[in-house]
């Protein structure tokens, strides 16, 4: 398995080029899925999803390099919150305005 940096070296390379860049980076996850047992693989692959969606607007390789290592670092941070400060980690979870529910009223009956 690579390292970081390794992996990082080169897709940096293929910034240029972003269909490269693609079947690079495609390449590299599914190494990664290979050493997983099959439940950690589900999990991963439903991950790597949700990180796609958050790239999807970075058609630029550099950038969505640049906005993977920011989310991987939010990801850390977020770690580091729960492990060091759990209480912070729930009370920032739960922070934030509650969903308003609106009234559905029943149609009327036609006659």
């Amino acid at each position: 398995m690579k390292r970081p940096l390794q992996i990082y070296e080169e897709l940096s390379k293929l910034k240029d080029n972003p269909d490269q860049f693609e079947e690079k980076s495609n390449e590299i996850w599914e190494q990664f899925f290979a050493t997983l047992t099959k439940e950690e693989e589900k999990r991963a692959r439903r991950f790597k999803w949700q990180l796609d969606g958050q790239l999807r607007g970075y058609q630029d390789p550099q950038a969505r390099l640049n906005k993977m290592i920011e989310l991987f670092w939010q990801g850390f941070q977020t770690f580091q919150l729960a492990l060091n400060e759990p209480s912070a980690l729930i009370a920032r979870s739960q922070d934030g305005s509650k969903a308003v529910v609106l009234p559905i009223e029943k149609p009327s009956k036609k006659q």
